[in-house]
């Protein structure tokens, strides 16, 4: 299997794409590597500030949405891989949070990676690239690439994304070579194991590959695949595994001793779990969709909201300077642009209909076949985040969790670049059209998400950087000085005031709430005669005195001066 297109030209083209979107993104999400932690991630540093072994971090991480004290919530979901990774990430960084982001960055160039690698195996070319392009910087979705504790969506991409590629090597290859069965399978298990749409994707990926062999092989084919077929059900797996696993960590964090035999008959009663919970949903957010899509003013309420980060109201970072109408009207350009280059492919195929398809029939019959399993992944994800997540938490979700747009971008740019294979050159038909609407359409997508999403990058930046520079000096002091004998510190004042505040039951009540380093350095933290006493200012930076009388004398100065 060739990772990089066999062909020179096209090879040369896949890396000039490749290098231009990173270079476009670096430039769009450069401000974000000075953004701080957020949200559920705080809660997630305050409860692993205790850990100094890998050891004992994983041990207590792996299954955070269950051993978490701090937001309790979402006890249902097993996400260990996410966790691993995460307790990795704070074991290494600590609070450096350039290299949390940075490494969040990297993920979103892996996923754009393997996205673009796709599109090479369907449709190679310049007009892949910008594909790409156009959905590394959408708006919407840039959230998944700035919020450090939601980097398991990204892992999961990964995985999925190198699971979706074997498996159109699967399909074009007319199932005959089980090595691409073994790929499908190990990334799903890793998938699984790190978000739980993993196991929807188990079920789509055996019904696609039942089904492309009952009604789409060649019969001579399928007499060729039958030993193949029979480990199909291989793909089943992962969702058996992640049952039984999901269910004994369950019974163990839950303080009940269920046997084994019972975890393991009722594992496939516990997976159904995901299933069963898309019963109802509030709303149905398409109509909403296009209402932010086109409404920018909204979207900058939206993606940096002040549930997540309630310092930059004060800061006036979510505020909109002037009108931006101009921004509607390309992002409503552009919808209108995919609509007739869909209307004009659907025309094409009407009017050719009836063309000799020859040798190419059954690689065009793949190529819709593929572009329909992608279709299926988007309503099951759509049908799990609308019936599950939404009906359990409320529709206004969405307004505090844009980074949801980022898998139906990919969806639908998959479904687009398989549609437009699909109409190519095996019925003769002249792209350049088709390829001037689409490209057109690219484009103004592109400058929007550039502009938007640099800009409100920069405005968070700009919000977040007192307490970012707090942050960051604070643990250097400690970092510096942590070895000593008897070490410990208290904030005698700072001009930088973040309280944290953590909710935990449905009555409101607030049980933690105090500055950000009584959670941050709780084992290095002494209010009673400690071994120093650190002053911040933001003109002067850090100070840190051996007695109260010292530190209250500096202070003293200061604002007799200023």
């Amino acid at each position: 299997m060739e990772i990089f297109p066999e062909n020179k030209k096209n090879k040369i083209l896949f890396f000039l794409s490749f290098s231009i979107i990173t270079l476009v993104n670096l430039y769009v999400f450069f401000p974000s590597f000075f953004h701080i932690a957020r949200a559920d991630h705080l809660c997630f540093l305050a409860e692993t500030a205790k850990f100094d072994q890998f050891k004992d971090l994983t041990r207590f991480a792996y299954s955070y949405t269950r051993t978490r004290q701090l937001g309790i919530g979402d006890q249902m979901l097993f996400r260990p891989c996410l966790y691993m990774f995460l307790s990795l990430e704070r074991w290494f960084f600590q609070y450096n949070f350039t290299l949390w982001q940075i490494t969040s960055f990297v993920l979103h160039l892996i996923v754009l990676f393997q996205l673009l690698r796709i599109f090479y195996l369907l449709m190679p070319g310049l007009l892949a690239g910008f594909f790409v392009l156009s959905f590394s910087v959408w708006y919407l979705s840039a959230e998944m690439v700035i919020w450090h504790h939601i980097v398991g969506y990204l892992l999961f991409l990964i995985f999925f994304l190198q699971a979706f590629h074997h498996f159109i090597i699967y399909i074009l290859d007319g199932q005959q070579k089980t090595k691409e069965l073994w790929w499908i399978l190990g990334c799903l298990t890793l998938g699984c194991f790190t978000y739980e749409f993993g196991l929807f994707c188990c079920f789509v990926f055996i019904a696609a590959i039942y089904f492309h062999r009952r009604f789409i092989l060649p019969r001579e084919d399928k007499e060729k695949t039958v030993g193949q077929f029979k480990s199909l059900w291989i793909l089943l797996l992962p969702v058996m595994l992640y049952a039984v696993l999901s269910l004994w960590d369950y019974g163990v964090r839950m303080g009940l001793k269920i046997p084994v035999s019972v975890v393991v008959k009722q594992g496939g009663i516990w997976s159904g779990v995901c299933f069963l919970s898309v019963i109802l949903s509030e709303g149905f957010l398409f109509p909403y969709f296009l209402k932010i899509f086109l409404n920018p003013s909204l979207r900058t309420e939206l993606v940096f909201s002040s549930s997540r980060i309630n310092f930059l109201k004060q800061a006036g970072a979510l505020h909109t300077a002037g009108s931006q109408d101009i921004w509607a009207a390309i992002n409503f350009l552009y919808l209108v642009l995919i609509c007739l280059a869909l209307i004009y492919a659907l025309s094409v195929l009407i009017k050719n209909r009836r063309h000799p398809l020859a040798e190419d029939r059954s690689k065009r019959q793949d190529l819709i076949f593929i572009a329909g399993t992608v279709m299926v992944f988007f309503v099951a994800y759509m049908a799990m985040i609308l019936f599950g997540r939404f009906s359990l938490r409320g529709g206004n979700l969405i307004r505090t969790s844009l980074y949801y747009f980022y898998f139906p971008g990919i969806f639908l740019a998959l479904t687009m670049v398989a549609m437009l294979a699909w109409v190519r050159k095996p019925v003769g038909i002249k792209m350049g059209f088709l390829s001037f609407l689409i490209g057109s359409a690219l484009a103004c997508s592109t400058v929007v998400g550039v502009h938007q999403t640099y800009q409100y990058n920069k405005k968070v930046r700009g919000a977040s950087a007192p307490f970012r520079n707090y942050v960051v000096r604070l643990n250097r002091f400690v970092e510096d000085h942590k070895k000593e004998k008897d070490f410990s510190f208290d904030v005698y004042w700072s001009q930088v005031d973040y309280r944290l505040l953590f909710t935990t039951d449905a009555e409101g009540k607030i049980p933690y709430v105090n500055n950000f380093y009584y959670f941050f350095f709780p084992r290095f933290l002494k209010t009673d005669h400690p071994k120093y006493y650190i002053v911040y200012l933001l003109e002067n930076g850090l100070a840190a005195f051996k007695t109260h009388e010292q530190a209250k004398e500096y202070l003293d100065d200061y604002v007799a001066k200023h």
